[in-house]
């Protein structure tokens, strides 16, 4: 759905003659991961991109507020019984992510920003891809066929209530001209 969204957004963006701040705001509210929102925008502008990038670090913001009041939430009704692990309140991925965004902060404060970004933006680049392709190697059309028409018309509904939702926010608040 995603891939679909990518392309469907860049080309759509330019048929319907957005701007590139417009253009960035949908690309970052609209689309599912990070690297899809960067691909999508870059291919218009840097501006797009960076605002496209705002955008979804924004939505990831609100991620860490909700992954914890469900978990607080599950984990408090959950029944303990003897020999069950409790589900942990916070999950692996959002301590290392923290833990990440704590050292970057740290080398930025330290002045070693532009040595370590040079250092490590091929680095970067190279597992983004990797991790691109590793979530297409592991769509099985199979498993998409066994779920149906109805699982993929709800995605594609979900993402059509979220491009609409995002497009009345922005002709609310007079962002197209």
């Amino acid at each position: 759905m995603g891939n679909g969204g990518d392309f469907s957004i860049s080309s759509g963006g330019e048929s319907f003659g957005l701007g590139d701040f417009a253009y960035g705001l949908i690309c970052g509210a609209t689309l599912h991961e990070t690297a899809q929102v960067v691909a999508a925008a870059s291919g218009l502008s840097p501006e797009a991109t960076n605002v496209a990038t705002v955008v979804k670090l924004v939505r990831i913001c609100t991620l860490a507020p909700m992954v914890l009041g469900i978990g607080w939430w599950i984990r408090r009704s959950a029944v303990g019984k003897a020999g069950e692990a409790k589900v942990s309140l916070v999950p692996w991925f959002l301590v290392m992510f923290v833990v990440f965004s704590l050292l970057v902060s740290v080398v930025s404060d330290a002045g070693f920003q532009g040595f370590v970004k040079d250092a490590v933006n091929p680095f970067v680049k190279l597992l983004l891809a990797v991790g691109m392709a590793g979530v297409g190697l592991q769509t099985n059309v199979r498993d998409l066929w066994k779920a149906g028409w109805k699982a993929l018309g709800l995605g594609l509904a979900q993402w059509l209530v979220l491009i609409g939702i995002t497009l009345l926010a922005m002709l609310a608040l007079g962002m197209f001209a």
